[in-house]
């Protein structure tokens, strides 16, 4: 799983590098001091904060997924936009066996606002 997410954070960290070249004023669109991996863990830590406010409890999930929006499909959103899957502990084997259907909650955090958003929930 950490591996996993290491490897997002270098593919998103490439691809912050590359836009500047592809879209034109991308500097002023955002422009961020902090690294990859910073803007990854501001974006988990409003998004654990955020859980609460559902009332859910965050030791009952774990995240599962955290991607940079800076491009999904053909939308293009903005660098400083997150999206977060977390999981219910619950259905998630401990020995490695099949994992439950259900039970996500996806979140989205603005980085630049500090805002959450609730995106919905798995089956």
């Amino acid at each position: 799983m950490a591996l996993r997410l290491c490897l997002q954070l270098v593919l998103v960290s490439a691809i912050l590098t590359l836009l500047p070249a592809i879209i034109p004023n991308f500097g002023s669109v955002f422009a961020s001091e902090a690294t990859p991996s910073e803007e990854c863990q501001q974006a988990i830590d409003i998004a654990n904060q955020f859980l609460p406010t559902l009332n859910l409890n965050p030791a009952d999930y774990q995240l599962i997924k955290v991607e940079n929006l800076v491009v999904t499909g053909d939308h293009y959103l903005a660098p400083q936009i997150w999206r977060l899957t977390y999981k219910l502990r619950d259905l998630i084997p401990e020995d490695g066996g099949e994992i439950g259907a259900g039970g996500e909650v996806f979140i989205q955090v603005d980085i630049s606002t500090g805002v959450a958003r609730l995106q919905g929930f798995g089956e």
